[in-house]
This record gives structure tokens, C-alpha cells and sequence, in this order.
């Protein structure tokens, strides 16, 4: 009877044994902020109200259209550029190429930023840069300062290319996210022919350098839209003390709300890219 006893515990205690084992504590990356506190929450953005969550992404993905929009916009105007600024019309089309070129690599590098800081900064600051850039460009006087503004607006512009399906996912649902995406992969798609086709008109009936203006004013009614409307869709993690918040001003939250808070404290490594 002892035999048959001991013989009936041993599995038990086994089973047991492997449980234990197989508990391990979450690993903690180095540097990462902690997923779980007593003093933090976090606050997921596919939480935010529907009208929220849509206009975000209808956000990014008119600025992705709008990327490739202004990179295509300058092509009616090459042949007007090249006499102005005295080059071949080959030698003007590069400020078209060069921007096609730089849309495609430039995102690489944005990724790995929001990674760290968080797509919202990021897209406020892609937005204001590209608007400076178009004013420098409406105001150019040769090739090689031209050249600069479209390098630098091209690689400004660039970053909702490689994150915009990442917004789409933190915002949408499973079953939202086929339609959602649609929307971002449907307007980048639309800025290539939108772009020559509406500028056309511009350099036809007013003159070369509005092409730049109208850039700018849009990109700055596409700032004024992300601080009104956005938010940050990476996983944010807030106070809990409602009552510390309430004695903070409203102007002091509208304040801390712009300026770029580091999500990730890991260093950014060249083998990240």
C-alpha cells in the first residue's frame, strides 16, 4: 500500500515541480518604462472616443498623401524652373527626382525615432519643418538653394510613409483595421496624380513660386490639426492622481502637451536601423 501511495503522489509532485518551474518574472528590457506600476496607467489610444480615433488617421493619411502630393506638384513647373534659374530641363527634373529618391529612404530613419519619442511629436515637428522648408523654396533664387528645400522637405515629409499602417493598427480594432488601412494606402495613392493635376492650374493661371505658398499653408493647417486633434497612439503612461492634475493650469497641460516627451529611454543604435 506505501508503494502504491508514494507511486500515486510522485506525478502530483512532479506536475507541481514543472509549474514552479515554468513561472519566469517578465523580462525587463534595459531602460524600457515599466508595463505595470502602483503610480502610472496606461492609456491605450484605441480607447479614444470614435470621432478620435478617425480624424487621427484621416490625419496621417493625408499627410502621406500630401508627401508624395508635394514631391509630384513641382513637375508642371520644371520647365518654368529651368529658364528661371538657367539650367537644362534634365537638370530641373532632378528637383522632382531627388524627392521621389528620398521618400522612399528617409522613413527607414523616422521609424526608429518614434519608436523613441512617439508618433505625435514627430508628425507635429514633419509638418512645421516641411512648412519652413516650402517658404524657403517660394523664395529661392538658384538651383542649389531649390535643390536644398526639396532635399529637406522630402525628408521632412516623409515619416507617416513608413509609420502610417502602425497608426492605422494602434487605433483601429481587428476587424476595423482592413478598412482603415485602406483609407491610409488610398489617399498616398491619390497624391501622385492629385499633385501635377491641381498644381497645373497654379502655374497656369498665377505663377511658379504660389506652388510653394499653397505647400506651406497647408502644412500649417495640417500642424494646427494634429495639436487640436492628435494625441499620441503609442502606449503613454499618465499620473493617476486626478487631484495633482486639476491644480496644474489649463495652459501648463497645453504647454506639457507639446512638448516631446522621450517614450523609450533605450539609446538609438545604428543596428536599430
Amino acid at each position: 500500500m506505501s508503494d502504491m501511495a508514494s507511486g500515486d503522489l510522485q506525478p502530483k509532485i512532479e506536475f507541481q515541480h514543472l509549474e514552479s518551474s515554468e513561472w519566469r518574472p517578465p523580462v525587463q528590457l534595459e531602460g524600457a518604462v515599466p508595463s505595470s506600476s502602483m503610480e502610472l496607467t496606461s492609456r491605450q489610444a484605441v480607447d479614444w472616443p470614435q470621432w478620435k480615433k478617425n480624424a487621427m488617421i484621416l490625419m496621417v493619411s493625408f499627410h502621406s498623401m500630401i508627401s508624395v502630393f508635394m514631391a509630384a506638384g513641382v513637375v508642371p513647373a520644371v520647365s518654368s524652373m529651368a529658364k528661371s534659374y538657367g539650367v537644362s530641363l534634365a537638370d530641373a527634373s532632378y528637383l522632382v527626382s531627388i524627392q521621389i529618391v528620398l521618400l522612399g529612404i528617409a522613413p527607414i530613419f523616422w521609424i526608429v525615432i518614434t519608436e523613441r519619442y512617439g508618433r505625435h511629436y514627430v508628425l507635429i515637428f514633419s509638418v512645421l519643418a516641411s512648412m519652413v522648408c516650402n517658404i524657403g523654396g517660394a523664395r529661392c533664387e538658384s538651383y542649389a538653394s531649390q535643390m536644398i528645400t526639396r532635399v529637406l522637405t522630402a525628408a521632412f515629409i516623409s515619416p507617416p510613409i513608413g509609420i502610417g499602417s502602425g497608426v492605422v493598427a494602434e487605433l483601429s480594432t481587428p476587424d476595423e483595421y482592413a478598412r482603415k488601412v485602406g483609407w491610409w494606402v488610398l489617399m498616398t495613392i491619390l497624391g501622385t496624380p492629385a499633385g501635377p493635376f491641381i498644381m497645373g492650374f497654379v502655374v497656369q493661371h498665377i505663377r511658379v513660386e504660389f506652388i510653394f505658398w499653397i505647400f506651406a499653408i497647408i502644412n500649417f493647417l495640417q500642424a494646427v490639426a494634429y495639436i487640436c486633434l492628435g494625441g499620441e497612439t503609442l502606449r503613454v503612461m499618465e499620473p493617476e492622481n486626478d487631484a495633482a492634475e486639476e491644480k496644474v493650469s489649463i495652459f501648463r497641460k497645453f504647454a506639457n502637451g507639446l512638448l516631446p516627451k522621450r517614450l523609450d529611454a533605450r539609446p538609438i543604435r545604428i543596428s536599430d536601423f
